[in-house]
């Protein structure tokens, strides 16, 4: 196997990325600031750098476990109530009426489900 610094010594950028996929995997990019520099030197290209980037995040992702939080209330200062843990940052947060309606729509809603489903996306 060739040493992994050669695969990163740039002379004139290709266009082939596809084919560079496997070696840039195996580039010595520890950090994102060790890259920038190879980059910077003109030890790598700035569309290895971009591919290692992003194959670096798709790694990362792949790594990190869906995290599934459970579901909680909480009341507002204003007297809403707030359910926790459908999004990742903010509550969703309505008055009672307004949960009330939604409680009563939840056929309706139930059903509009069921029907477009095919053209629903999941965040999970």
């Amino acid at each position: 196997m060739s040493n992994p610094a050669t695969v990163v010594t740039a002379g004139k950028p290709s266009l082939d990325f596809a084919g560079q996929l496997g070696k840039l995997a195996q580039l010595p990019f520890d950090s994102v600031a060790q890259a920038v520099a190879l980059v910077s030197t003109k030890s790598a290209t700035a569309e290895q750098l971009a591919i290692w980037l992003s194959l670096r995040d798709a790694a990362l992702a792949a790594a990190r476990p869906a995290v599934v939080r459970p579901l909680s209330c909480r009341i507002s200062e204003k007297g809403a109530v707030s359910v926790y843990g459908l999004n990742a940052r903010f509550p969703v947060t309505l008055y009672a009426d307004q949960w009330q309606r939604l409680i009563d729509f939840v056929p309706a809603l139930t059903e509009f489900l069921d029907k477009n489903r095919a053209a629903l996306k999941s965040k999970s």
